[in-house]
C-alpha cells in the first residue's frame, strides 16, 4: 500500500525537477510566454519588486497538461523586462469559482 502511494509523488517530483529554470529579469512579456508555449512548463525567477534584494520564482505552465496531482493551471503575472505585468499560468487546486 505505501509503494502505491509514493508512485504519485515520485513522478510530480520528476516532472519538477525536469522544469527548466530561467531568470525573466531582461525578458520582454512576448520572450517569456514564447518558451513557455515551448517548454510547457518553466521554473521562472525574477527579483521582487518590493525589495529588490529578494529572489522569487516558481513553476510556471504553458496549460493544465503539465501540472500534477489533480491540480488545474491558474492565472498569475510575472514582471517582465518591457514594464509590463505578464500574463502567465502556474498550478493550483480548482477552487470551484471563477475569476479567483
Amino acid at each position: 500500500m505505501r509503494r502505491l502511494l509514493a508512485l504519485p509523488l515520485v513522478l510530480l517530483a520528476g516532472a519538477a525537477f525536469s522544469a527548466t529554470r530561467h531568470d525573466i529579469s531582461r525578458m520582454s512579456c512576448a520572450e517569456i510566454t514564447a518558451f513557455l508555449r515551448a517548454e510547457g512548463s518553466a521554473i521562472l525567477s525574477y527579483r521582487s519588486p518590493r525589495d529588490p534584494s529578494l529572489p522569487l520564482y516558481d513553476l510556471y505552465v504553458a496549460d493544465d497538461r503539465f501540472c500534477g496531482g489533480g491540480d488545474v493551471a491558474i492565472s498569475a503575472a510575472v514582471p517582465a523586462a518591457d514594464g509590463k505585468l505578464c500574463a502567465v499560468q502556474t498550478c493550483g487546486e480548482f477552487s470551484g469559482s471563477y475569476g479567483r
